[in-house]
């Protein structure tokens, strides 16, 4: 922790660790926060890919009128 919030942090620091991916978005979820277990150096979680949920009432005329895209959320644990 003392090395990452002093930005010494090297490639070496990273060996032997694991890297996993989660997708919570496939059950409609916007994000979520994984718990690490021990030997996991990372959990990426992938949330839903949809439109901002100010928007998504919206019809499709309007939200291309609006140049509105879709987003998603990644939470790193």
């Amino acid at each position: 922790v003392r090395k990452g919030r002093t930005n010494e942090l090297t490639v070496e620091d990273f060996k032997g660790v694991t890297a996993s991916l989660t997708n919570p978005g496939g059950f409609g979820t916007n994000h979520s926060i994984a718990r690490l277990m021990p030997g996991q150096g990372m959990i990426l979680g992938v949330g839903s890919i949809d439109y901002p949920a100010a928007y998504q009432g919206n019809s499709p005329t309007r939200i291309a009128e609006l140049g509105i895209s879709k987003v998603t959320t990644l939470t790193s644990t």
